[in-house]
């Protein structure tokens, strides 16, 4: 009774550590200008509770390597990141624009060691959740607070922007795409979206269903005026998914009814700010056709070529060309090197990971992603066809389908808030698919 009592109470004390966690990583933008190595803090912190969870509520290892769903991730993933210790390449000359922490003194070993944090920075919350599990309640207000803090992070973030430059709100929203983080924030933002429409078809109070569709519709909006192509089909396809395993479900309806009800009038007030600011507004030649008539969103603008792919698919060429032009085996199975690609690169994480650790880092690393992937695929047909009632699994899903689709344009694993996204999923995942490691 008392290892219960204490597991219990230690259980309700770690939780608000997951949720600073998760108010930490969604205020990147702002904590890590004052607390430079918090993510190694919860790394080193879950790691020491987890090692001492096993050895003090007596979990079996082989269990926990062996039977567990932890081995999915971690085996595959210690073979990836020994081809990146053991190949480091050729330093990429365009290392130094990824990051002021990366200083041109800085050996191979600290550099191979900053590549590898990427990958694992937040592995053990993996490890201490597939020991402690996590309710439903729980998975609930974790999903709340990401939600929230998520959308209030980046609005913070974009008038801390407008704020220290000489840009006027009006011209930072017409250049959106321009002025923001975009390649960063907008995926980031499909994450918090899907999740709001999650919570939105489970929330029973009037007042916070109606938040919800508002942010809904703000992320929405904001989405569009970063005009990324990648994002808004993501953004539809979430849209699309919820329809499809909600057909009958009235509140749905609800929910898409206020929320493009609510982005109607968001249009229309941005149409307004237009008509009011055109006069007074120096247009670079980008923009020159919106000094009359209503706002144009970039991916409207033929001046912005939004729509053109010819950049998207100069990437397949490239790729292509490397693949004919590559004659070594050493180098087709492990790649050019860990390194030599820290910064630059394929905007393709497949692509990249080829490129820097060849065929088996690229299947070892992307591995336990599909796995997932297609798990939770799997299951969400299950919960259509045989009403299983499990509807957390398609939440699990798109969580799941995050990392692949948006690798074929990024490498969200190690951009600083796409990743954001990746390890909360999994880390739900996790703590919701808990194992008895004990037998």
């Amino acid at each position: 009774m008392n290892e219960i009592l204490n597991k219990k109470n230690l259980n309700k004390y770690l939780f608000f550590f997951l949720l600073l966690w998760i108010i930490l990583v969604n205020f990147h933008f702002s904590f890590s200008k004052y607390i430079s190595f918090y993510k190694e803090f919860f790394f080193i912190f879950f790691l020491i509770i987890s090692c001492w969870y096993i050895f003090n509520f007596k979990h079996k290892l082989y269990n926990l390597i062996i039977k567990s769903e932890i081995c999915i991730f971690f085996i595959p993933y210690l073979f990836f990141l020994l081809i990146i210790i053991l190949n480091p390449g050729s330093l990429d000359p365009e290392y130094l624009k990824s990051s002021d922490m990366l200083g041109s003194d800085r050996s191979n070993y600290f550099l191979i060691a900053y590549v590898v944090r990427n990958f694992i920075i937040f592995l053990p919350i993996f490890l201490y959740l597939s020991l402690r599990g996590l309710t439903e309640n729980e998975i609930r207000k974790m999903l709340l607070v990401f939600f929230y803090t998520g959308f209030l992070g980046y609005l913070f973030k974009d008038l801390y922007n407008i704020f220290i430059s000489d840009y006027s709100l009006y011209k930072y929203l017409t250049m959106y795409n321009y002025y923001s983080y975009n390649n960063t924030y907008a995926p980031y933002l499909t994450g918090i979206y899907f999740i709001g429409f999650y919570l939105g078809l489970k929330e029973t109070r009037f007042f916070y269903l109606y938040l919800i569709c508002l942010i809904l519709s703000l992320i929405l909006f904001i989405i569009f005026l970063g005009a990324g192509k990648s994002t808004i089909l993501f953004s539809l396809f979430c849209l699309l998914f919820f329809f499809l395993v909600n057909l009958k479900n009235a509140k749905f309806y609800k929910i898409i009814l206020v929320k493009f009800l609510l982005l109607f009038l968001i249009h229309v007030a941005m149409n307004e700010f237009h008509k009011y600011h055109i006069n007074n507004l120096e247009l670079d030649p980008i923009n020159k056709n919106l000094k009359t008539g209503n706002f144009v969103y970039p991916i409207f603008n033929n001046n912005s070529l939004r729509l053109n792919l010819g950049s998207r698919l100069e990437i397949y060429k490239d790729f292509f060309n490397y693949l004919d032009s590559l004659n070594d085996k050493k180098v087709f199975f492990f790649g050019q090197g860990s390194l030599s690609s820290i910064f630059s690169g394929y905007h393709n994480d497949y692509f990249r990971i080829f490129y820097r650790t060849g065929f088996f880092g690229l299947i070892l690393s992307f591995f336990p992603i599909l796995y997932f992937f297609f798990k939770y695929l799997f299951l969400s047909y299950k919960n259509f066809f045989y009403k299983d009632k499990k509807d957390l699994h398609y939440l699990f899903f798109l969580f799941s389908a995050f990392t692949p689709y948006y690798s074929l344009f990024q490498y969200p694993r190690e951009d600083t808030f796409q990743s954001a996204i990746f390890w909360f999923g999994f880390a739900l995942i996790y703590g919701l698919n808990k194992t008895d490691l004990k037998k």
